[in-house]
């Protein structure tokens, strides 16, 4: 988190609340970040005094989750590298890379390199970015001894703090705003189309979760006309199966008298036998 304060401590102040404008642009007015007793950020944007007495707690309110992530995406939209500087970057180590900077070889400012270096997404992109900081501030804490202990004569002058102010006036060029606030209005717009889009997706995604309902009270509904056919099918079967017993039942008892019957033929049978012996034996 040191390094996401830096960065934040060294963007202008009105940059920075043209970010954080941006970020409100989107958000609830309950969720909207800001700072006690200064209600409208973007009427003391212009105002350096108002601006100075805010500085702080507004960076201590940025580096707040989920406020820093919004930073980190805007930030990382706002680096502009070409493939030739990513190469470099990734081919050369922390010290080597600070060291093309301070040469101009790589025309980016630490903050860029650092900002992209820590949004990469790349573990060893992240571990190279903990380094550059490293070598940011201990050349940060170097120069501000050199400007403490300059000479107290005004007159005199100190190479160090020259330089500084030579490379702070080379790096903060006119067309700098006009492409600061370009980038700024692209993000602005970028933001609405990704608001009129996840609009989009939440209606998307309700039509679904509504024919979803109406699928499952469907299911509901077939499952049960499905439970009533089994147990419809069930009594049947019962039904079936009971009937199939009475059937045996009757074709035992059938059975049954089929055999008395055949008795009962063959007593009779041997009744008459005996009968009409009975008469020859009378009539002789």
């Amino acid at each position: 988190m040191e390094e996401w304060k830096w960065i934040l401590s060294a963007i202008p102040d009105d940059k920075l609340v043209d970010i954080v404008l941006l970020i409100n642009k989107n958000r609830t007015p309950r969720r909207r970040i800001a700072i006690s007793g200064f209600d409208n950020l973007s009427r003391i944007k212009n105002d350096p005094k108002q601006l100075k007495l805010i500085r702080k707690p507004l960076e201590r309110t940025l580096l707040k989750p989920p406020n820093i992530l919004e930073i980190q995406q805007i930030l990382k939209r706002l680096v502009k590298l070409d493939e030739a500087q990513v190469s470099l970057i990734r081919a050369h180590e922390a010290s080597e890379l600070y060291g093309k900077i301070k040469s101009g070889e790589l025309a980016k400012e630490p903050i860029e390199v650092l900002t992209w270096l820590l949004t990469s997404g790349e573990e060893d992109l992240k571990a190279k970015a903990m380094s550059f900081y490293e070598l940011i501030r201990s050349d940060d804490d170097a120069t501000a001894q050199e400007e403490a202990g300059q000479p107290d004569d005004p007159g005199e002058a100190n190479p160090r703090a020259e330089e500084t102010a030579a490379q702070q006036t080379a790096a903060s060029p006119d067309d700098g705003d006009e492409r600061w606030q370009a980038e700024l209005a692209a993000l602005s717009e970028e933001n609405v189309r990704l608001k009129d889009e996840v609009r989009s997706i939440g209606k998307r995604i309700a039509r679904l979760e509504q024919e979803l309902k109406e699928t499952r009270k469907q299911k509901d509904r077939f499952e049960k006309e499905a439970e009533q056919r089994r147990s419809e099918v069930s009594d049947r079967d019962k039904k079936i199966s009971q009937l199939i017993e009475q059937l045996a039942e009757a074709e035992r008892v059938n059975q049954d008298q089929q055999r008395k019957l055949t008795r009962l033929n063959q007593e009779l049978e041997t009744t008459r036998t005996e009968l009409n012996n009975y008469k020859t034996e009378i009539a002789a």
